[in-house]
């Protein structure tokens, strides 16, 4: 289907007139630039050091992104480089282009980041921006550095700054909890509900949360955090007492960002979290089975990557291959591989 709509998108790129996409001129001269990329937090998140290095390169432009609502608010609240966004769905597309053209001012730049016909048509007959950027997915190469190059061919990671999220003060929100800075472990325990065979075995996040609560200062705490897709993981941790906060599905994206950014680690699957922290330049400690960290991994200096042996669903399949074992591969990593890749000075340990 991919390739189908990559034929279609550039038969019409050859007919449209160069008038479209022709260049804007100098540095000085780009006004307005908009990134476009719907999906999951993860995606979104990989785009952001594009927009980042936008803005360093065009001071004076406008960097504005046309996302979904949920991680429009969080773009709003915690990235300084950009100045607008633009809350998307299939329904409400009519408006978001009228919102957009409200604004006068001409749209340079365009950067359709899914890659996708639907985007194509939508600047083509509604945004008319200057010139048009459009994404190709390269899967050897990590997704942050992909996005990226579809500005600058030459661009490389060395180019990119990897922290791209920020959050103000969190004294309050860590009050509201009884939690103190650096004294904690992020858990993320599931993946949502889309892609349950990139989840590690529940039983093993009770045994890691035991194991670590009976090894460590009795200071640290644990933090359980998920969205509401899975509220129904949180029973299994309502027994360990003062020492595990349990907030799945509790808080929304900024809620969130504020607890990662002040504690010590984070230990997640592959899923929107992780990345947050990555954006955070957090210390992460990602479980990976049929999804290939080189490509979608966190980016970051930070990290530690467990990866799940003998996967036979490699490249990031929506179901697991073997049907009666959702998630098998995942179980080839243990309790205490996790536990050797914890910093043990940043966990108080005795």
């Amino acid at each position: 289907m991919r390739d189908k709509i990559g034929k279609q998108i550039d038969s019409l790129l050859s007919n449209s007139t160069s008038s479209n996409y022709s260049e804007s001129g100098s540095d000085a001269g780009i006004k307005r630039i908009i990134l476009c990329r719907l999906g999951g937090i993860g995606d979104v998140i990989h785009t952001l050091p594009l927009a980042k290095h936008l803005k360093k390169k065009y001071k004076n432009a406008s960097i504005e992104y046309i996302t979904s609502a949920n991680v429009s608010y969080l773009l709003n609240n915690s990235c300084s480089f950009i100045d607008k966004t633009w809350a998307f769905n299939k329904k409400n597309s009519s408006k978001a282009a009228s919102d957009i053209l409200s604004d006068k001012t001409p749209i340079d730049y365009f950067f359709n980041l899914h890659g996708s016909l639907r985007f194509f048509l939508f600047n083509l007959f509604n945004v008319k921006a200057k010139k048009y950027f459009h994404y190709k997915k390269e899967k050897d190469l990590h997704s942050v550095v992909n996005f990226a190059k579809t500005f600058d061919s030459d661009i490389s990671a060395h180019n990119l700054e990897s922290k791209t999220l920020t959050v103000d003060e969190n004294k309050s929100i860590l009050n509201d909890y009884g939690l103190k800075e650096n004294k904690y472990i992020c858990f993320v325990v599931g993946v949502g509900k889309v892609r349950p065979h990139r989840a590690w075995a529940i039983e093993n996040w009770v045994m890691l949360a035991k194991k670590i609560l009976s090894i460590c200062d009795p200071d640290l705490k644990i933090v359980f955090l998920g969205g509401e897709d899975e509220e129904k993981l949180s029973g299994y941790f309502s027994s360990f007492g003062e020492r595990t906060i349990d907030l799945i599905g509790k808080l929304d994206l900024i809620e969130v960002s504020k607890i990662i950014n002040s504690s010590t680690t984070i230990i997640s699957g592959d899923t929107g979290l992780i990345h947050i922290a990555s954006a955070l330049s957090k210390k992460v400690v990602g479980i990976f089975g049929p999804t290939i960290p080189e490509r979608s991994g966190p980016f970051t200096g930070d990290f530690d990557i467990l990866k799940a042996k003998n996967c036979i669903c490699i490249g990031d399949l929506k179901s697991c291959k073997k049907k009666t074992n959702s998630g098998l591969c995942m179980e080839s990593i243990s309790v205490d591989d996790v536990i050797s890749k914890l910093q043990i000075g940043s966990l108080s340990y005795q």
